[in-house]
């Protein structure tokens, strides 16, 4: 037990530092797209991208 333990925080310890400036670097992301685009904006974008990747997956039928 006490060497899977040890081995986990190693893992932890090196998965770290990665995560930490990868929410870092998201959270600045979200930020910008969120000052560009108003939620109303956003929504109509996603809702246009997701009909216009239907018919591009059912034309490689």
């Amino acid at each position: 037990m006490e060497r899977g333990t040890n081995q986990t925080m190693k893992v932890f310890k090196a998965i770290l530092p990665v995560g930490i400036v990868a929410v870092i670097v998201f959270s600045l992301y979200e930020l910008q797209y969120e000052d560009t685009l108003s939620g109303k904006e956003k929504e109509a974008i996603e809702y246009h991208t997701n009909d216009e990747m239907e018919p591009l997956v059912d034309s490689h039928h």
